[in-house]
């Protein structure tokens, strides 16, 4: 058994970083092919599928099922299966048109790739004329190392949006209320049973939603969803915060806690608490959840485009870490007034969105980097004379 925890860990740790890393390629990828039209509904899939996949692991993970203690070696092992599955697709994947185009300086390649990938009806000089665009800037600039990134004070705008949104995922607290919705089905006094079932409801509410998102997000456009999004995610942990004070307090009174449901005046907050953890999911899941995905493949171009989203998905996976650890600790010492530090952060966040991030729907690259003002000479100098890559723009007008 001890062999079998050691190598649990190994495996976990070697999945997780594998999925870190291709979720962020795979995002990138995706922005990369994609129309300026579509490119937002495109640049959804990947939070689609994965919410998916935690809603099938949530299914797979009933007692009833493979989460029993004889079945869950199974339940690790059926992840197998979409990894063979994903694998052998991939080998059927075109290399980017851009990445072709801008990274291996081959037109024709890159023509038949974006053929193949959009069809032969297109008006295929439109997008080529806009990747030798890119190109033609990307000729002024080698690829960007993290540490360039970093230091460029002509992509700090771009790169300060990015991280601030990855952050904002697990700091606005869904990392709490996936991992421990379960939890708080029971703090709000819904029987243990079925507790995990609103659990799975929770999931497919979450991919339902997602679905919309990316039905609605070449319409609605990127900010507009991330703005209400994260406003009715701060206004959810509000009234979570009020409910499940409110059962604390219940519990901790031996009268209230052992009346007849029916005699219980309390009884109400259980099923509002249900309500609220829907609407944070659903809030979630249309704006802050897919939307980062989208804007890191926007803002920057193709030499710096890597480095941004392998930043800004760092941080996100650590932040998830340290919410996975904190939330609990806090949850046992304040109760219910931790999710009053989640709304701070998502009253801050949407601050944030409003006043700085642009809107990118129906941009191309070039118009995107636009939004952020034209580099000053001197300041491509200076970028130049430290060793830093720039895009030859500048954010100083913008922040």
């Amino acid at each position: 058994m001890q062999t079998s925890f050691q190598m649990i860990i190994v495996g976990r740790t070697i999945m997780g970083v594998h999925n870190g890393c291709a979720l962020m390629v795979a995002s990138m990828y995706l922005a990369e092919v994609s129309p300026s039209n579509l490119r937002g509904a495109i640049g959804t899939t990947p939070p689609v599928f994965l919410t998916i996949g935690i809603l099938v692991s949530q299914i797979l993970g009933l007692q009833q099922i493979l989460g029993s203690e004889e079945r869950w070696p199974y339940l690790l092992g059926f992840y197998v299966i979409p990894a063979v599955l994903q694998s052998s697709c991939m080998m059927f994947l075109p290399e980017s048109p851009r990445c072709l185009l801008i990274d291996k300086d081959d037109p024709e390649a890159s023509r038949r790739a974006l053929v193949k990938l959009q069809g032969a009806h297109i008006n295929q000089d439109v997008y080529m004329q806009e990747m030798k665009t890119e190109h033609e800037n990307e000729l002024k600039e080698p690829k960007m190392s993290l540490l360039a990134l970093v230091k460029s004070r002509s992509l700090r705008p771009q790169l300060l949006i990015c991280v601030l949104v990855w952050l904002g995922q697990p700091f606005s607290g869904v990392a709490a209320i996936l991992f421990y919705s379960t939890s708080i089905f029971l703090q709000a006094g819904v029987p243990g049973e079925y507790s995990y079932y609103g659990t799975i409801g929770v999931g497919g509410i979450n991919v339902l939603a997602t679905v919309v998102s990316m039905m609605v997000v070449d319409r609605a456009g990127r900010k507009a969803l991330l703005l209400w999004g994260v406003a009715i995610m701060a206004f959810s942990f509000a009234v979570l915060t009020v409910t499940l004070g409110l059962t604390e307090a219940r519990d901790s009174n031996t009268t209230m806690s052992t009346a007849a449901p029916f005699e219980d005046p309390y009884q109400w907050i259980a099923y509002l608490s249900i309500v609220f953890v829907i609407i944070y999911i659903i809030a979630f899941a249309i704006g802050l959840g897919p939307i980062p995905y989208i804007i890191t493949g926007e803002m920057f171009r193709q030499g710096a485009r890597p480095a941004a989203f392998m930043i800004g998905g760092s941080a996100n996976f650590v932040a998830n870490g340290v919410v996975g650890l904190v939330f609990p600790i806090l949850q046992a010492r304040i109760g219910a007034l931790t999710f009053l530090i989640f709304m701070a952060v998502c009253v801050l966040l949407c601050i944030f969105v409003a006043v700085k991030v642009p809107e990118t729907k129906n941009k191309t690259f070039e118009d995107i980097q636009k939004l952020f003002g034209v580099q000053d000479v001197d300041d491509a100098r200076g970028d130049a004379s430290n060793g830093i890559s720039n895009d030859g723009y500048c954010g100083t007008t913008y922040l």
